[in-house]
């Protein structure tokens, strides 16, 4: 199941692939068809994902450029943005695919 994850595969068949590009979804797996938007709103979720993973990220960049480089708070702040501007593709794809296997393991129901 995390191999399928970190390959970005459909989380009902783990054989189609979710993301066409870095910010672009497919509405449906081209391979099981199954939707995967479910409502409205469904990854507001993976919006709390998505700050839980940026916020993980940072801190090392952050420790080490405090504590070890000493460096100013404006080297903080440039190099912390740089960082999370450059992750946030993958920051944003796997933060809804973990939305989705999580969504996909409690759900009992088909998704079909």
């Amino acid at each position: 199941m995390l191999w399928d994850l970190a390959r970005l595969r459909c989380p009902v068949c783990r054989e189609g692939t979710v993301f066409k590009g870095p910010y672009s979804m497919r509405p449906d797996c081209p391979k099981c068809g199954v939707h995967f938007e479910r409502e409205n709103g469904y990854f507001m979720g993976a919006m709390w994902i998505a700050y839980f993973m940026g916020s993980i990220s940072i801190i090392p960049t952050i420790v080490i450029l405090v504590q070890v480089l000493d460096a100013g708070m404006p080297v903080v702040i440039g190099v912390g943005a740089a960082q999370l501007i450059l992750l946030q593709p993958l920051i944003y794809m796997y933060s809804r695919m973990i939305w989705m296997y999580i969504d996909r393991s409690g759900a009992k129901k088909d998704w079909h």
